[in-house]
C-alpha cells in the first residue's frame, strides 16, 4: 500500500488501529458516491429548468416580426406591461418560444420574458435556499 512506502516510521495509515479498510467500508463508500451523484444532478437542475430560449410573436398582423429584446423594447415603447401574456404581442399574437433546445422550462411555462426576467434568479435562489433549509 501507499502508506507502507513512507520512510518515516511514525506515519501510518489512519485506519490501521481499527482494522483497516474492509468490505463494509467499500460498500459505504460506493453508496455515498451514488448519493453524491444523484445530489449533484438535482442541484444542477435549476440551470436547465431556468433556461431562457429565444422567443418571438406568432400571428402578428403584418409588419416585420420582432423577437427577443426588440420585442421587449417595442412593448415598452407602446406602454404595455410585458407580463408574458398576449399584450406583449401586437394584434393578439401569441408569444412563441424556440423549442429546438428544450421543450419546457420555467420561462416557457410562465412567460418570464422582458420585465419578468428578473423572477428567474429568484426561483433559482429560492430553490437553493430550500435545499439549504432541508439539509440543515
Amino acid at each position: 500500500m501507499l502508506w507502507n512506502s513512507f520512510s518515516d516510521p511514525t506515519l501510518s495509515f489512519p485506519g490501521q488501529d481499527t482494522g483497516g479498510f474492509g468490505r463494509f467500508q467499500w460498500i459505504l463508500l460506493a453508496l455515498s458516491l451514488v448519493a453524491s451523484f444523484s445530489c449533484a444532478f438535482n442541484h444542477l437542475s435549476p440551470v436547465f429548468t431556468a433556461f431562457s430560449p429565444p422567443f418571438t410573436c406568432s400571428g402578428d398582423g403584418g409588419g416585420t416580426p420582432l423577437s427577443g429584446e426588440e420585442l421587449c423594447l417595442a412593448a415598452k415603447n407602446r406602454g404595455s406591461s410585458s407580463d408574458g401574456s398576449s399584450d406583449l404581442c401586437i394584434d393578439g399574437g401569441e408569444l412563441t418560444f424556440n423549442k429546438s433546445v428544450m421543450h419546457r422550462t420555467v420561462v416557457t411555462d410562465f412567460g418570464l420574458v422582458c420585465d419578468q426576467v428578473g423572477r428567474v434568479p429568484v426561483i433559482t435562489s429560492s430553490y437553493m435556499a430550500g435545499v439549504r433549509a432541508a439539509t440543515g
